[in-house]
């Protein structure tokens, strides 16, 4: 098991958040959507959707730090790795 997870659970988990797609019209609209969420909210927040390694959408909404635009960088950077 893993933090209380059995591999298998962590399977389905996986199996249950996978998309048969993900175009660049869809990272869009995902990304749309947060903003609209996120302005709902009053969020101060940076988003960025990427597709195939490109970016495919962002968003600063008032109030976001600049330390922001690093600190999405080094996710990137993990999840490319």
């Amino acid at each position: 098991t893993t933090g209380g997870y059995s591999t298998e659970q962590l399977r389905e988990e996986l199996d249950s958040l996978a998309l048969s797609s993900f175009s660049a019209a869809d990272a869009v609209a995902l990304g749309q959507l947060a903003t609209d969420r996120a302005i709902e909210a009053g969020l101060p927040i940076v988003i960025e959707v990427d597709h195939l390694g490109r970016l495919a959408y962002r968003a600063v909404l008032p109030g976001a730090l600049p330390d922001s635009d690093d600190w999405i960088a080094r996710k990137r950077r993990v999840v490319r790795r």
